[in-house]
């Protein structure tokens, strides 16, 4: 995974419980639906959740504790920057 630190725009769902479910996310001024959920964790920096989209690319997403905004942290290694 290539490590990234870019603000995205996020469409989510919370559970009941207070899950959250990622619905899509911007990238690269296109909106990728995810289509499954992986691993979610908490660390100092906030709620990282793995993240799945056409294609078996796999994301990396952060929600920041300091602000409570997304962000992309990891993309597939296969998606360069440019």
């Amino acid at each position: 995974m290539r490590r990234v630190d870019l603000p995205t725009a996020v469409e989510v769902r919370f559970d009941r419980d207070g899950g959250v479910r990622v619905q899509s996310f911007a990238w690269r001024q296109m909106q990728l639906l995810v289509v499954a959920a992986g691993r979610t964790w908490l660390d100092d920096a906030g709620r990282h959740l793995l993240v799945m989209v056409t294609g078996d690319r796999i994301y990396e997403l952060l929600l920041r504790r300091s602000d409570l905004r997304w962000r992309v942290v990891g993309t597939p290694d296969c998606e360069g920057l440019a």
